[in-house]
């Protein structure tokens, strides 16, 4: 008998308790998943949220705030192990997969950046000569690596440089995106807004100056973009062009 009323009362307990877990899981499905955006960028940064992006469509141009992401021409995914030319003295050699792509970028009709990127999965070496006023040689174990070069149609000679790895100890892309007079620094991150449950997959990064954070982009659901309005012109055509590589950006490491 006391065996049977302890089976009740363990059901008659849990029942409630199973329904609350449950209401609380729909009423967090109904809610968008939003990155950790931190407080201070925040109550300083307007935030720019993407409109028209789109993960399955051939077309994916977008926008966000006064900048419009257009041309956007994706390489085929390629499986085979050798090198690819990501600029005239850059190369990701003998890698499992690589993507390219490139895009435009236009600030509110005028100002109008080119970027071109490349992707690879499984690189095993990376040589990017006259890269960060040097050059660049590094073995990548079985991580994902993402490089950019973005150059100003009103200055050809103004050119950005994005350089991000994945660390054998982390699943998230971190690195720095610089020209010859500022360097700008870019991790990613899995953590969600109101939850301390991370995501499996990354939900955004943020980009610093020194330890000074100047602006971030969310790449779950729709994506958005804040920069803080008293960076420099320049800076902010970087850091809006570097958000729009990220937006765009696609784990190969499947493929």
């Amino acid at each position: 008998m006391s065996r049977r009323r302890s089976i009740t009362y363990t059901i008659r307990y849990s029942f409630p308790f199973i329904l609350l877990i449950l209401s609380l899981f729909i009423i967090a499905g109904c809610r968008k998943a939003r990155m950790a955006v931190p407080s201070d960028l925040l109550a300083k940064a307007p935030e720019m949220k993407c409109e028209g992006r789109q993960s399955f469509s051939f077309n994916e141009d977008f926008m966000f705030g006064p900048y419009e992401v257009k041309d956007v021409h994706r390489g085929w995914t390629e499986s085979k192990g050798w090198g690819t030319s990501i600029s005239d003295k850059s190369s990701l050699s003998s890698m499992k997969s690589k993507q390219e792509f490139e895009f435009t970028i236009i600030r509110s009709g005028f100002e109008i950046w080119d970027a071109r990127c490349a992707t690879a999965a499984n690189v095993k070496k990376v040589d990017v000569e006259d890269f960060l006023g040097g050059t660049l040689e590094a073995d990548v174990v079985r991580g994902i690596s993402f490089f950019c070069y973005f150059r100003s149609r009103e200055d050809t000679k103004l050119i950005w440089k994005l350089a991000m790895t994945q660390s054998t100890d982390e699943d998230v892309l971190s690195g720095v995106l610089k020209n010859e007079g500022f360097s700008l620094f870019i991790r990613g991150t899995h953590k969600l807004a109101g939850s301390s449950i991370p995501l499996s997959d990354p939900t955004g990064y943020e980009i610093k100056r020194g330890r000074n954070l100047v602006g971030a982009v969310e790449v779950i659901n729709d994506g958005a973009v804040w920069i803080l309005p008293s960076v420099s012109r320049e800076l902010r055509a970087a850091i809006s062009t570097a958000a729009a590589a990220l937006l765009l950006f696609k784990d190969i490491s499947e493929q």
